[in-house]
């Protein structure tokens, strides 16, 4: 609403001779701007110090979890994705391979294997990663950190920027993706903490520049998930978040 109370002239720029508003001097301005960049950059420093330490006691707390726990609590999150359309109907999906005390997802590439969708997996080069299709498990070995990885010479899931109507083996308008994430630390509105290398976030903006549609879902134990965490604008959050209690 606008309010009735009249400003002070004293708040008010004051009118020169001329009747026009006195320009303010170039080095104010250029304080105002350094004074604006210095405070962003002051949350943005702020923010990745909390993220990093909640990412640290949240993946201390999941790595206490049993591997009998990990392994029960993988199969009620991969139970309750089993019975939902985003994964029934997906002819391609791009899965994480579990490492450490990850929610396990090797039980469901064999089973969606089996039932002849094709499943790409993470490799990473530098600071990049890509998906690349697989057709066991077998054809995996220790990459990345000690991560699974396919290998180079796989078939990779193509980011097609000069988009002609179809890329090697995806057709934008018709095949259904889903995409698998991994995190430390998600929240009730979907936000997500990673490992903190910037990988999901990178590949999806990539995704979304090709006009490529993929769905993405995180997989996570009901340990990592809070109230609300912190994040940044250049975060890209899951669709949607499965626990073993339910789905966010």
């Amino acid at each position: 609403f606008l309010s009735s109370k009249r400003m002070d002239p004293s708040q008010t720029w004051a009118k020169n001779s001329a009747g026009k508003k006195p320009e303010r001097k170039k080095a104010e301005m250029t304080a105002d701007i350094g004074d604006n960049a210095a405070g962003t950059e002051e949350k943005t420093a702020s923010c990745a110090a909390r993220k990093k330490e909640l990412r640290k006691q949240i993946l201390a707390h999941r790595n206490r979890l049993s591997k009998d726990e990990i392994t029960r609590k993988s199969a009620g999150i991969l139970n309750i994705l089993y019975t939902l359309a985003v994964y029934q109907n997906a002819d391609i999906i791009l899965a994480y391979v579990e490492y450490r005390s990850e929610v396990m997802t090797t039980p469901l590439i064999q089973r969606a294997l089996s039932e002849g969708k094709m499943i790409y997996v993470p490799k990473v080069s530098g600071t990049d990663m890509d998906f690349y299709r697989i057709e066991s498990l077998s054809a995996l070995s220790e990459g990345y950190k000690g991560i699974k990885e396919p290998e180079s010479a796989a078939q990779m899931f193509t980011v097609n920027t000069g988009y002609d109507g179809r890329t090697a083996d995806t057709d934008k308008t018709s095949r259904n993706i889903l995409m698998l994430m991994p995190g430390a630390v998600f929240d009730r509105a979907h936000h997500r903490i990673g490992y903190g290398m910037g990988f999901y976030d990178r590949y999806l903006e990539r995704l979304q520049s090709s006009g490529i549609t993929i769905h993405t879902a995180a997989l996570c134990f009901a340990c990592q998930m809070l109230d609300d965490i912190p994040y940044d604008r250049h975060d890209t959050c899951p669709e949607m978040i499965i626990t073993e209690e339910k789905i966010f």
